[in-house]
């Protein structure tokens, strides 16, 4: 078992002295995501709704309501994608949209992230109508297992004319890491072994082999929520390796 553990430690220090610094890229974890939509309020639709997680900002699902006349006319639905797995770290969002109407506007536009078995919400977007836009919000969020935007928009009451209210949902995306597994790779802080997480390779310069498959464990900031307590300098930054339970 020590032994084991001394090569570990050695392959890690060997690699990282010959591998160039180059740290993996985030994941858009919708796009392996389930997505479903819940029309709430009198809607007409467009487009299908796997437009919003197909890695295309040309194609979308089109929410709306219309009348030629009468009371007020309400939008409100929802639309959400399941991830494929838990995911250990998001650290941003966005949403792809455009929304517009005659007499009429969005009222609420939220974004929630799923996690501590409920419900969060990230972010709070504009009013009213906009040209195609990119909005987005980072942050740090934790075992988080769905994304989903809520939409809300009225028409007034308008009996002698049309009245209409839309938006278009063109990607809802959700960024973070790769999720991390535990092969045995530990560290002893002073008071208890810390297990490490690695990744599946792709590019990053510190790596162990374990038996006839080498891994990726990549190098964090250390404020960042998954970030053990064992430091490497990369060189220009001091960076934390990753702590899984």
């Amino acid at each position: 078992m020590v032994q084991n553990r001394l090569k570990k430690i050695l392959c890690l220090i060997l690699f990282l002295s010959l591998s160039p610094l180059v740290f993996a890229t985030d994941l858009n974890w919708s796009l392996t995501g389930t997505e479903s939509e819940n029309l709430i309020s009198n809607n007409i639709t467009e487009g299908v709704i796997a437009s919003i997680n197909d890695d295309s900002a040309t194609t979308y699902r089109g929410v709306g309501s219309a009348a030629g006349g009468g009371g007020e006319i309400i939008l409100e639905f929802e639309h959400e994608i399941a991830f494929t797995e838990t995911v250990n770290t998001i650290n941003k969002i966005e949403v792809v949209s455009e929304a517009g109407g005659i007499s009429g506007g969005i009222l609420e536009f939220k974004v929630y992230l799923y996690y501590s078995a409920g419900w969060n919400l990230v972010y709070t977007g504009g009013t009213e109508s906009w040209s195609k836009q990119t909005d987005d919000q980072t942050g740090t969020w934790s075992s988080v297992s769905k994304i989903k935007l809520y939409v809300k928009g009225n028409a007034d009451n308008a009996p002698d004319r049309p009245r209409t209210v839309g938006l278009d949902d063109y990607e809802l995306r959700a960024w973070g890491p790769p999720n991390y597994s535990d092969i045995g790779l530990g560290i002893y802080d002073g008071s208890s072994v810390v297990k490490i997480g690695v990744q599946d390779l792709d590019g990053h310069a510190l790596r162990v082999r374990d038996g006839d498959t080498t891994y990726g464990i990549p190098l964090l900031a250390t404020d960042s929520a998954d970030a053990s307590s064992l430091r490497i300098f990369d060189g220009s930054n001091v960076k934390a390796l990753p702590a899984v339970d």
